[in-house]
């Protein structure tokens, strides 16, 4: 069942037309795999949740080339499910070579992320609790991301910025849009909001974006945890959609650099709650 979303990108169609039974088929199998972490035991959350958020994250890939199948090779369907956060289509080839910058941050930072995890801290929501666990999974991707920029250069490859330093964003928007996993930020650009802005305005398709993320982030807590959960989750990213639209006619972008950072990290702070209780809940914490 965890081969759903590789089988799914390669059966879907390599062209728009009568391809409504390979895409059928192409978004059944990429189902298959999101639902399967279900199958793992429930004593194991850790492997639970990272297989949950893996497989709906390659589900994207399987939407991806169902509506779009021009233009994309086996290998490059294939890599993309594979690598997930990484659109082997965007590679260009460049001299290898070896980064030991991003190799010794990435792996600094991913430490540090588990440590802090695995730290004794309080087991009931708590301002101690929400800072460590938002530390840990900010340093968990922002580790993972260096580690794929050394991974890439080693290998000859480059595929744009994969995270840029979210931590400098000086609005919710700049946040999300401009540092902060850049690969999912591209999906969500080309799949819910220019086709839902295009039709009904930037702020629907602001709206759309964040409500397709909630949905990325409901699904596998909702697998690895409960409904609950999952609504807390989902949340977050509706929630943040909408200060995304208020701070525009603010006109936070304008303000001085250290409002502007003031008001972001406020908003995170408000909010950040909304998403790491669930997400340290399905991890077993």
């Amino acid at each position: 069942m965890a081969f759903g979303n590789l089988l799914g990108v390669l059966v879907a169609p390599r062209e728009r037309k009568r391809a409504v039974l390979r895409s059928a088929l192409a978004i059944a199998l990429g189902l298959v795999s999101v639902a399967a972490p279900l199958c793992l035991s429930r004593d194991w959350p850790i492997a639970r949740t990272v297989m949950a958020f893996g497989f709906a994250v390659g589900f994207m890939r399987v939407i991806e080339v169902v509506r779009n199948p021009t233009g994309t090779t086996t290998r490059t369907r294939a890599l993309a499910v594979i690598f997930l956060f990484i659109d082997p289509r965007r590679f260009v080839r460049v001299p290898r070579e070896l980064r030991l910058d991003s190799l010794s941050s990435g792996i600094v930072e991913s430490g540090l992320a588990v440590a802090l995890f695995l730290a004794p801290y309080p087991s009931r929501p708590g301002v101690l609790r929400t800072v460590i666990g938002a530390t840990s999974a900010y340093l968990v991707v922002e580790g993972a991301a260096r580690l794929a920029e050394a991974f890439l250069a080693l290998a000859g490859v480059r595929s744009g910025p994969l995270h840029d330093a979210p931590i400098r964003a000086r609005t919710v928007g700049e946040f999300w849009s401009r540092r902060w996993n850049l690969a999912v930020h591209v999906w969500l650009n080309e799949h819910a909001f220019r086709p839902t802005a295009v039709r009904l305005g930037s702020a629907m398709g602001v709206m759309a974006a964040f409500g397709a993320s909630a949905i990325l982030h409901f699904v596998p807590i909702w697998i690895a945890l409960d409904w609950q959960h999952a609504m807390v989750m989902g949340s977050f990213f509706v929630l943040h959609g909408g200060i995304v639209i208020v701070e525009s006619k603010l006109g936070v972008v304008r303000w001085r650099r250290v409002l502007g950072h003031a008001w972001t990290l406020g908003t995170f702070a408000v909010t950040v709650p909304l998403f790491v209780e669930p997400l340290l809940a399905s991890l077993g914490r």
